[in-house]
């Protein structure tokens, strides 16, 4: 063997990557919390998103805490811990209703556009290489036109003669 090349051992190098169960989520999920809830009130805290990137969870769990008021700011601007609010799987299970809903307005739209199929239409050209934007409330037509290809022989044989 070469020293540029390299022995590589299949048996012990990880292949699969380990697929995640709701339980294992929410046990996560709960450590993350009682783990910040902990330093939060023993420490004075500023920023609370290194803390929740250090558990390897959701970036959103900060900005859900602190709307729903369970996390907030004291008048020297240190994060304090909402004792009202017990860590348990109802929080956990507002949380995912709360991802689930931006996930819903960031990933879906209300006015889909229409598709016409170029069967339907007779003798007309269209370039369906550009499309053309319109106003934000009128409806959208995308035209789906089937080309015949060239294959490369063809190309080949139409270029020799």
């Amino acid at each position: 063997m070469n020293a540029n090349q390299l022995k590589l051992n299949l048996n012990t190098m990880q292949t699969t990557r380990k697929r995640s169960t709701r339980r294992g989520v929410t046990k996560k999920y709960t450590l993350m919390l009682t783990g910040l809830q902990e330093i939060i009130t023993l420490n004075e805290v500023k920023a609370i998103a290194p803390i929740i990137r250090s558990y390897r969870v959701s970036n959103s769990w900060g900005a859900f805490l602190i709307q729903n008021n369970i996390v907030f700011r004291d008048i020297y601007d240190n994060y304090k811990w909402n004792n009202k609010t017990p860590i348990s799987n109802k929080l956990i299970q507002a949380f995912r209703d709360y991802k689930r809903d931006v996930n819903e307005n960031i990933y879906t739209t209300k006015d889909f556009p229409e598709i016409i199929n170029s069967s339907n239409l007779i003798n007309e050209k269209f370039d369906c290489t550009e499309l053309k934007k319109t106003r934000p409330g009128s409806k959208k037509k995308v035209i789906v036109i089937e080309k015949q290809e060239i294959g490369l022989i063809r190309k080949f044989l139409k270029w020799i003669y």
